[in-house]
């Protein structure tokens, strides 16, 4: 008479005998789950892409110092002290008759004539610099032809001053076809910012990056 072995199957032996079905399994669903989330990640993408445009910050209120008399001009202002108050002295003129002071009318920023330098003689009317106020200013940027199905009047975008380290939100208010020699065709757009900038931080000259969000394709 045959007698038979019985061996005893250990759970670890089943697991281990179904082993390669488990990692199929596992697999399918690794590929599955990404393709998910490719899949919400381009759908997302697509419904809110940006395009950005660098511009510049400028003031709608500004003021230019002209010279009001004939004669030499003394050391004005330092570039890096151009913050001034109304009626301090920006710069001298010395004339035959004595000495007349150059005084700001209002409280702002300084810019002085590149060309004014201690010794240079002016004539009434010729410019001495010019002050702004950052009470009211706007971002001006470029935008070519082919991007401008995207922007249009009150639409509100998103403008990023990295030398500040400051993003804040402004809206389109204007804009202006312009020919430009390097780019040829573009627009010039003016942005309001919808909350008025602190005048400390601000001023006129610093680079913009304006982001325009694209309307879903």
């Amino acid at each position: 008479m045959k007698s038979y072995q019985i061996h005893e199957i250990t759970d670890s032996q089943i697991m281990y005998n179904h082993r390669p079905i488990m990692l199929m399994f596992t697999l399918m669903g690794s590929v599955l789950i990404s393709v998910l989330l490719l899949g919400s990640l381009s759908i997302y993408a697509s419904s809110s892409s940006v395009f950005t445009s660098s511009g510049e910050l400028i003031s709608l209120n500004k003021t230019e110092i002209v010279a009001s008399e004939s004669g030499i001009v003394t050391p004005s202002l330092s570039p890096l002290e151009n913050r001034v108050e109304r009626k301090q002295k920006l710069a001298a003129i010395q004339t035959e008759s004595g000495s007349v002071d150059i005084l700001s009318p209002a409280d702002g920023l300084f810019f002085q004539e590149p060309s004014l330098m201690k010794g240079k003689f002016l004539s009434p009317g010729d410019p001495i610099g010019v002050i702004t106020s950052n009470k009211e200013m706007v971002i001006k940027t470029e935008v070519s032809k082919k991007d401008m199905m995207h922007v249009k009047d009150g639409k509100t975008v998103i403008v990023r001053l990295s030398e500040i380290q400051t993003e804040v939100e402004g809206v389109i208010s204007s804009i202006q076809y312009v020919h430009n020699e390097e780019q040829g065709n573009v627009y010039s757009v003016l942005i309001e910012f919808t909350t008025p900038p602190e005048s400390q931080k601000f001023r006129e000259g610093m680079e913009a990056l304006v982001v325009f969000e694209t309307a879903p394709q």
